[in-house]
Formats: C-alpha cells, structure tokens, sequence
C-alpha cells in the first residue's frame, strides 16, 4: 500500500487517503488500526496529512430551494421518459440530456 495523500476528516476522528493505484479509504484516528499505522508511517517519513476542508453549512431556505430544483428536474426526466424523447441506457450524452431536461422544465 503505497498513500499519495492524506486528509483530515472535517470531524477530526478519521483521515481519508489516496493510494498509488488511485484506490481510496478512510482510515479511523485509532493507533490500533493498521491503516491509520500505515498512514503514520508515511509521515513519519516527511509527509504532511492535509487539513480538513471547511465545512459549508446551509440555510434551511437554501437546503429548501435545492429540493424543489431537484423535485423539478426529477419531474422533467419522468415526463420525458413517459413522452418516450428520453430512455435510460441509451447512450444520451450528458448534453443531451441536459437539453431533454430544459426542453421539458
């Protein structure tokens, strides 16, 4: 297991890593865990474990107003699956089904 990078989690109890084959994980803060060892090994040797990233907090009228996005994009999709212009795994694009969800909001 070779570690590319390490990471804070924002709660401070765990690090998330990255490892060589691109595979990632969590390790919790526990000296008794052989991935949090393995993690301590790799500073130990001059490395550095990132800080966490700020945690971004939402308002309840925020956290309201992406529901009701997402209720209208979800609503798009079943109609444009019902009108039959959309059917899942049918190699549409991520433009194109950009463009069949605005066609339909």
């Amino acid at each position: 297991m070779i570690i590319v990078s390490a990471q804070w989690v924002a709660s401070g109890s765990a690090i998330n890593i990255v490892l060589d084959t691109g595979r990632s994980l969590s390790a919790p803060d526990d000296m008794d865990n052989v991935h949090r060892q393995a993690i301590q090994a790799w500073v130990d040797l001059g490395n550095t474990i990132s800080p966490a990233d700020p945690e971004v907090s939402q308002t309840a009228d925020e956290i309201y107003d992406a529901v009701i996005q997402n209720q209208a994009v979800l609503k798009a999709v079943v109609t444009a699956i019902n009108k039959g212009t959309f059917v899942p795994g049918a190699n549409e694009t991520n433009a194109d089904l950009k463009a069949i969800i605005k066609a339909e909001m």
